[in-house]
């Protein structure tokens, strides 16, 4: 039964029938709290506030609560996803907070890591706190397995550094 209803709320997702997989989603956390995919379940909820339904306070609610949970890359995921929402409210400091927490709470899940750091460089560029932005892209060149990651903050540390240079 529990897979049944995922599957459903998941079909919903995909046909964009949002309402109809948000109510889904959400039956399923209220009969299933325990089951393995009720992170995932928060996670979905939070993304179609987020991304589709543009309430930005109630994707938080769900993404807080997914960070709850014992998946690590759930959590991870929203964790990040609570520093996009504030970016995107203008809350630098909060987002680099989120971000931050990203990287510091999760370190074993290698994809939200160095994106939070590359997030946080990126808003201490836009605060003209070069020397923040360099030292959390020299980390990420340092730890992260990310080839990505690493390549980007490889760049943004040359562009910082001619920049600051002229």
């Amino acid at each position: 039964m529990p897979d049944v209803l995922f599957k459903a709320a998941l079909s919903y997702s995909r046909l964009r029938k949002i309402d109809d997989a948000v109510k889904a989603y959400s039956e399923f956390i209220s009969k299933f709290p325990e089951h393995k995919m009720t992170p995932s379940a928060y996670l979905a909820i939070g993304r179609h506030f987020y991304q589709d339904k543009m309430d930005k306070k109630t994707a938080a609610a769900y993404y807080q609560k997914a960070t709850e949970l014992s998946n690590e890359e759930i959590a991870a995921e929203a964790q990040f996803a609570l520093g996009e929402i504030a970016l995107s409210e203008g809350k630098t400091d909060d987002a680099k907070i989120e971000f931050m927490k990203a990287y510091y709470l999760y370190p074993k899940i290698e994809k939200w890591g160095p994106l939070a750091q590359l997030k946080t460089a990126e808003i201490y560029e836009k605060e003209r706190k070069s020397s923040a932005a360099i030292a959390i892209y020299q980390k990420i060149m340092e730890k992260a397995k990310n080839k990505e990651a690493v390549q980007a903050s490889g760049e943004k540390i040359k562009e910082l550094k001619e920049t600051a240079a002229q």
